[in-house]
């Protein structure tokens, strides 16, 4: 009885050591995850701030700034966050009168704690018309300005959205020959605050390409894509395209609307990565090494 004990526990101690080996070899610790939804091709999380909510929100890289209900200024007040106003916005909002940036205090993601971000009050009842597809009214929208200088991963297959304390993936991490992984150079817009890739290639010419989980479709061109790579505005051709070490696909890439990205001056990128390409690996981006990589598990 007693030999049969001391194998169990043998067994215990090893299958505790494998796990700590293999976690890791994964990657680095978490310091904190929340779960998340996936609505319409959207990533939707609940999110608290100043001991308020939770609050249903979309997650969204290719937005430079983060927006709030309106309705949360007085919330904002009670909290003692800083109000800066911007510009006039459209008559009709509930509670402020004049475009306003706020500061929201202690701001809960999961077990991920912030002390403080900055988000523009806006009207989510207009908001919400225009995001009809979604299957309930959403409170506001975080932006890449959350994420920058962070490691953030997006595990879609298992749903969550992690925080690291550093990336498990380096610059020269690349597995030649394997597309089941890549990582690649990611560079912050001065301009904008957004994702963009410069390893994107249609048609074998490259392309500046933002990333976007908040753009439903695999590969969108702009209006400066289509005229960099020749192409009229009518039906697009298919065209074979390549992401980093990812595997050609062959797609018709799809026109973003001239007002879709107005407000983030998206004039100086060629196309927009979307959900449907996206959503195929674990989304790691290193805001502190300036890298992003993509695999497959």
């Amino acid at each position: 009885m007693a030999h049969k004990a001391f194998a169990l526990l043998t067994i215990l101690i090893f299958v505790g050591l494998a796990s700590t080996f293999i976690g890791a070899q994964q990657g680095t610790p978490v310091v904190g995850e929340s779960p998340f939804t996936i609505d319409a091709d959207r990533i939707v999380i609940q999110v608290r701030f100043a001991g308020n909510g939770p609050y249903r929100m979309v997650l969204r890289t290719g937005a430079s700034n983060s927006y709030v209900d309106a309705s949360f200024l007085s919330i904002v007040k009670k909290s003692g966050g800083a109000l800066i106003p911007l510009s006039a916005i459209p008559e009709g909002v509930r509670e402020v009168k004049a475009r306003v940036g706020a500061q929201l205090k202690d701001l809960e993601i999961g077990s991920y704690r912030m002390n403080r971000t900055m988000a523009v009050l806006e009207d989510f009842n207009n908001m919400n018309l225009g995001e009809q597809r979604l299957s309930a009214p959403i409170h506001g929208m975080l932006g890449f300005n959350l994420l920058k200088g962070q490691v953030v991963q997006i595990d879609y297959l298992q749903r969550v959205l992690r925080f690291l304390a550093s990336s498990p993936y380096k610059k020269d991490d690349v597995r030649r020959g394997d597309a089941s992984r890549f990582t690649i150079p990611l560079r912050m817009s001065p301009v904008d605050y957004v994702p963009v890739v410069d390893e994107v290639y249609i048609g074998n010419k490259k392309i500046k390409a933002v990333l976007d989980t908040g753009y439903a479709g695999t590969l969108a061109l702009l209006p400066r894509g289509v005229k960099s790579l020749g192409l009229s505005t009518g039906t697009l051709p298919i065209i074979l395209t390549k992401i980093g070490m990812a595997a050609e696909i062959s797609l018709t890439p799809e026109l973003v609307p001239d007002y879709a990205y107005e407000s983030e001056r998206f004039e100086a990128y060629d196309a927009v990565i979307g959900h449907a390409f996206l959503s195929n690996y674990v989304l790691t981006l290193d805001g502190k090494g300036k890298l992003v990589t993509l695999e497959k598990r």
